[in-house]
């Protein structure tokens, strides 16, 4: 080979190997915008299927939250001991991390302070004859109460009772509302004479629904009032509770 074609050769190298890029870069490029596609595609698929098996997404309102929350603590203690092979756990064990969760999204910034208020669990106390439940789960249901016993006629305890009874959730709040309020009242008077006339009211309002006089007893018109007077005093303590 002369060296003229050898000079020839060596040009036309640079030249052919330009050609076949121009060639096969859309090719290549085609290429992986399909695979993208194919992923895009394939991740769809794989991720509505993963999350319709593993309900996720069902609850979406808080109405809907308040209808599957009673059945989340069963959920958590029934995954805790298949994790960890432990002893079946309490409802309080799941409002320890009910409660951590929701302080993770107020430091996340994703929900305000007064919806943490009214997600959290309160914490148990040994006075309360039930587990106390978060407040959203029981919205509305003392208001309801008081409503049903203001508008009861005299000598219809059993019915009252056993309407308030058909809501579960709004006769534990009930029973939460009353014993919660009576530790407070008592917590804040300082005089012994003024502690004993309010355990004085608690025991005559024990005997009148052991003896289902509740209605005869007490004057059932006068119960808004009272709970008006009750709502401004816990007011009053959250506004104070801010300030300190």
């Amino acid at each position: 080979m002369t060296e003229a074609s050898m000079t020839t050769s060596k040009a036309r190298v640079p030249h052919n190997l330009g050609v076949v890029i121009t060639i096969w870069a859309p090719i290549v490029l085609v290429y992986f915008m399909d695979t993208q596609i194919w992923y895009a595609i394939f991740s769809t698929v794989f991720g509505g299927v993963s999350g319709a098996l593993s309900h996720v997404g069902e609850i979406r309102t808080l109405g809907m939250l308040r209808v599957r929350f009673k059945s989340m603590p069963d959920a958590f203690r029934k995954c805790h001991v298949a994790a960890h092979k432990e002893q079946a756990l309490d409802v309080r064990s799941f409002f320890c991390v009910w409660n951590s969760f929701i302080n993770s999204l107020r430091e996340e910034d994703f929900i305000s302070d007064r919806e943490k208020d009214m997600l959290m669990a309160p914490s148990s106390s040994s006075n309360l004859p039930i587990v106390p439940w978060p407040p959203f789960l029981l919205a509305s249901k003392v208001p309801t109460a008081l409503h049903m016993a203001m508008t009861s006629k005299e000598g219809d305890e059993h019915e009252l009772i056993e309407k308030i009874k058909l809501d579960k959730d709004r006769y534990n709040a009930v029973i939460e509302c009353y014993e919660s309020l009576k530790i407070i009242v008592v917590c804040l008077l300082l005089d012994y004479n003024d502690k004993r006339i309010v355990h004085d009211i608690d025991k005559i309002v024990r005997t009148s629904m052991q003896n289902n006089t509740l209605l005869d007893d007490l004057e059932m018109a006068e119960i808004g009032k009272v709970s008006n007077t009750l709502a401004k005093l816990l007011q009053l303590l959250c506004f104070d509770s801010i300030l300190q």
